[in-house]
């Protein structure tokens, strides 16, 4: 079933478009100071497709604000359907680990991680 297998790219998009929209930026100008294009990102936004650690480590250094943010709509538990669980499993893991996490410090820390690892 497709309805829950973009649930947590929708809430991450979501929060990048409100914080486009805060600071004033339109898609092309955030796209560029990221390093992908304009359809990319609003697809993104759409939660159409998902973004990598790496562009979303980008996003938040564009939007001056930290990885967390982004996660700011993410509830703390995502439902994962059976038929999808394989897919899922440690994305969600992953992600509801991550929001769990209380200290700015240590959440950084992971993304900084993330970003050597991938090459970031």
């Amino acid at each position: 079933m497709k309805h829950l297998d973009n649930t947590i790219d929708k809430f991450i998009g979501s929060s990048i478009r409100e914080l486009r929209i805060k600071r004033h930026l339109d898609l092309d100008a955030l796209a560029l100071m990221v390093g992908i294009k304009p359809k990319t990102l609003e697809r993104i936004e759409h939660g159409d497709c998902g973004a990598d650690m790496t562009d979303v480590a980008n996003l938040s250094h564009a939007l001056k604000v930290s990885v967390d943010d982004l996660f700011v709509n993410v509830p703390n538990k995502i439902p994962i359907l059976p038929e999808d669980q394989e897919k899922h499993l440690n994305a969600g893991r992953l992600v509801n680990a991550f929001v769990k996490i209380k200290s700015a410090d240590v959440r950084h820390d992971l993304v900084c991680l993330i970003r050597s690892i991938s090459g970031g």
